[in-house]
């Protein structure tokens, strides 16, 4: 699978990411980047796909993403 510069970025970047600074998401959110990034299997997946197997729309995939990038960007700045 081809994927955006700023995906593998992003995945390695998460991968760096202590296990407990993960705390502050939601299951929810946490499911997404598991399956998106491949932080479980280092398969990294496509909207599409992470769709399919949550069986939830495009765009809510995204918006789920993008919280939890969010959330966690904003937790490690504040400890």
């Amino acid at each position: 699978m081809n994927i955006s510069k700023r995906e593998y970025e992003m995945g390695k970047i998460l991968r760096c990411i202590k296990e407990d600074d993960f705390s502050c998401l939601a299951n929810s959110e946490m499911k997404v980047l598991e399956i998106k990034y491949g932080l479980k299997d280092e398969e990294y997946k496509s909207l599409d796909k992470v769709s399919v197997i949550l069986n939830l729309s495009r765009e809510r995939i995204h918006q789920i993403e993008e919280k939890a990038i969010r959330k966690l960007k904003t937790y490690i700045n504040e400890n």
